[in-house]
């Protein structure tokens, strides 16, 4: 029998409440008897997402499409398993066909704008976007891709006014509120006490919609054991810049004293996965799993001290460290501020990033306790297949920024400018992922003509196809310029290995200021404060003098891996050592509290 509308009604009621697999179960018996019911195939292929069995539910969108070609509602609900897939073209083609159908259809006008900005086609978004809005005036989805464009455009400033505007509405939702909070790291133009409560607001707006969950898993066990059960939680254990920096920890923490487990949340994993799952006493895989499924793991795992590597980064656990799966939860590593959140104990940095001496000013601006390993709160692990340094022809000079083009804020765009004016004949190259998008490209031009700097002078570029092509395009660039008050993390120690001297602006030494000051910790672990500077111009005359002296460029290439290599940023051994001691210094209060 086909279903009845009383039926449909009860599974979107389900699905609305988080009754999937009821949901599930009603429909499996009514496509039993009318495999072709439209409604019902339509259902389950949503029901099937929400619980992101996304093959699966692609069978069901299928039929629901075959069934009615011009449904709206079924291309939409094609489309966004599909975009969930990575298979953006076909994705493309439903919203596309949905808008056709129907054309103020509001799911088919936002994940076609979507779709366009996950597959960096930032100019098509921005104008399906603008297309939508007219159809559709004040949708806060549409808007929120608008604000996400311009910010992924390099244009941070533009983003965040409307990500205040839409965070200031009645009736917000709280990706309003994590936008707003994860924009205002990239403008100069941000008080820190904004950053700070941004976070903070959207860190309570998280916890208030985790409280019934929060309830059903109570507070978290104490686990016992002879070593203490470290985990790494997030959707980067794979081949992703995050997973360069937590190798270190993962691999080399003594296994005498700790246990080391993983959680990874990420879709797909890829040849780093599996070097990390080898490293892990316990390997699992919560993609795709809800957080109260996550704590109950990571408790059953009796984990002591859980590490979570993304913050407010595509991706995140913060909905899964609300509820607090272990008795000390520490954010590391993804993210360069504060998460908010009562339920994260720590924070790593280093008395470069955060200055003890400002422990206490403005309540320190950080939910956390800040947990400070020095030299550095960072160690760099170098990819095992990159090329050798390449000797640079000389001339003409090249400068050069790999960093994302969320970064290139107006106040960099001016500081480039000028150093390029200090360097006469120089070039400056900006490689990333945004700028593989025509119209992106063209929006950064137009910014640097309006500074007086030729178009001939600049060469824009997408991202490159592996690691190795990307670190083989150093041997083009003869000096890194860093990025503010977003500090260059992996970019700056991939530019130091290959023999690229790396010119970073210090951030004042205030509270919250641990983004803008990361480039000075890292350069100051690898030796180099010559290249820190103060402020905007001695950062250009340090880029400038470089560019006029030939043989200290020479002498950074040839020098510059092995000193890498030798210095304290490098050094997984003691780095590990270090966090190790912290852990069981931290656990010992713990428990002398308990």
């Amino acid at each position: 029998m086909p279903s009845t509308p009383a039926q449909i009604d009860t599974v979107s009621r389900l699905i609305m409440q988080g009754g999937f697999q009821e949901a599930k179960s009603l429909l499996t018996r009514i496509l039993r008897s009318s495999p072709a019911d439209f409604d019902a195939n339509n259902a389950m292929g949503v029901a099937l997402a929400r619980t992101h069995e996304h093959e699966r539910a692609v069978f069901y969108a299928d039929r629901a499409v075959a069934v009615r070609p011009s449904s709206a509602s079924a291309r939409a609900n094609r489309g966004n398993i599909l975009y969930f897939l990575g298979r953006l073209g076909e994705a493309e083609r439903d919203f596309k066909a949905g808008v056709e159908a129907e054309p103020a259809h509001v799911p088919s006008w936002r994940g076609w704008a979507k779709t366009m900005v996950l597959a960096g086609r930032l100019a098509e978004g921005e104008d399906v976007a603008r297309q939508g809005l007219e159809r559709l005036p004040g949708d806060r989805d549409l808007r929120q891709v608008l604000a996400q464009v311009w910010l992924e455009m390099g244009e941070p400033e533009r983003a965040i006014g409307l990500y205040r505007r839409l965070a200031a509405e009645p009736g917000h939702e709280p990706d309003d509120l994590t936008w707003l909070a994860y924009a205002l790291n990239y403008t100069p133009g941000a008080a820190p006490t904004e950053i700070w409560e941004a976070h903070r607001t959207a860190g309570a707006r998280l916890a208030r919609a985790a409280i019934a969950s929060a309830v059903r898993v109570g507070p978290p066990p104490i686990p016992g054991g002879d070593r203490l059960r470290v985990g790494f939680l997030s959707g980067d254990l794979r081949s992703h810049s995050v997973a360069y920096f937590a190798l270190p920890i993962i691999e080399r923490l003594d296994r005498a004293r700790f246990e080391v487990l993983g959680y990874s949340a990420a879709a797909d994993h890829d040849a780093v996965s599996d070097r990390i799952r080898s490293a892990c006493t316990r390997w699992r895989h919560v993609w795709g799993k809800p957080p109260e499924e996550v704590v109950r793991l990571v408790r059953g795992d009796g984990v002591h001290v859980l590490f979570e590597l993304a913050g407010y980064t595509m991706g995140n656990a913060l909905e899964t460290l609300v509820l607090r799966p272990a008795p000390l939860c520490v954010t590391a590593i993804g993210y360069p501020n504060t998460t908010g959140l009562d339920a994260v104990d720590l924070r790593m940095v280093d008395a470069l990033t955060d200055p003890p001496a400002l422990d206490g000013s403005d309540g320190g601006l950080s939910s956390e306790r800040l947990l400070r390993i020095d030299p550095c709160f960072l160690c760099y692990s170098p990819p095992p297949d990159a090329p050798e340094v390449a000797q640079r022809p000389g001339a003409p000079v090249t400068f050069a920024s790999f960093n994302a083009n969320t970064k290139l804020n107006e106040g960099v765009i001016d500081a480039w400018a000028k150093v390029l004016g200090e360097a006469p004949g120089s070039r400056l190259l900006i490689k990333n992922r945004a700028l593989g998008d025509v119209g992106t490209r063209a929006r950064v031009l137009a910014r640097f003509a309006a500074r007086g700097v030729d178009a001939a002078r600049l060469e824009l570029t997408g991202q490159a196809k592996t690691i190795p092509e990307h670190l083989a395009m150093y041997g083009r660039v003869d000096i890194a310029l860093d990025t503010f008050p977003y500090c260059g993390t992996t970019t700056t120690c991939e530019a130091l290995y290959m023999g690229v001297p790396v010119v970073t602006l210090a951030g004042p030494a205030e509270p919250g200021r641990h983004a803008w000051r990361v480039g000075a910790s890292l350069l100051s672990a690898a030796g180099l404060p010559e290249l820190i500077a103060p402020d905007v111009g001695t950062y250009v005359e340090i880029a400038a003098r470089l560019a006029g002296d030939g043989g200290a460029r020479r002498a950074y290439r040839g020098t510059l891996r092995a000193r890498l290599r030798a210095s304290s940023l490098c050094d997984a051994d003691a780095y590990a050592a270090r966090i190790g001691i912290a852990l069981e210094r931290l656990w010992r209060e713990r428990a002398a509290h308990a």
